[in-house]
């Protein structure tokens, strides 16, 4: 066998189109592709003779970035409290977007008032926080 030939079909295209006829390796990056669009690709081995018949994905992918913005923390709760301050903690969001979360930013506001206030200078790593300065 001397390489691969990766062929992709963009659904309502009806077109079958040459990704790549040299590719060494049994992976492969297709670049170029159209954002929420749904692909299938196919494989042929090649060799001195010949191509083989094609290896089909057999569901079609959607075209979009590996990752996404996570989901929100659970509702936090104050574990404990003094007249100035306050700590509070959550749980992780269920989803993290596929990458790790990097830290939370903790607001609250007066009940007084509808302007929300940023608690922390520096991204919170951890899932609870001291809220200083509340009088």
């Amino acid at each position: 066998m001397t390489n691969y030939v990766v062929e992709k079909y963009r659904l309502g295209v009806d077109v079958w189109e040459k990704v790549s006829s040299f590719v060494r390796n049994t992976n492969f990056l297709a670049a170029d592709l159209v954002e929420n669009e749904r692909y299938k690709f196919r494989v042929f081995a090649e060799n001195q003779y010949g191509l083989s018949d094609p290896l089909d994905l057999a569901e079609p992918i959607v075209a979009k970035y590996q990752f996404t913005v996570p989901g929100q923390p659970e509702k936090p709760h104050v574990r404990d409290m003094d007249r100035t301050w306050a700590e509070v903690e959550w749980d992780p969001p269920a989803s993290n977007g596929g990458s790790k979360v990097l830290g939370y930013n903790v607001q609250y506001r007066d009940s007084h008032s509808h302007k929300w206030v940023t608690a922390n200078k520096f991204l919170v790593e951890n899932t609870y926080f001291r809220v200083s300065s509340l009088c």
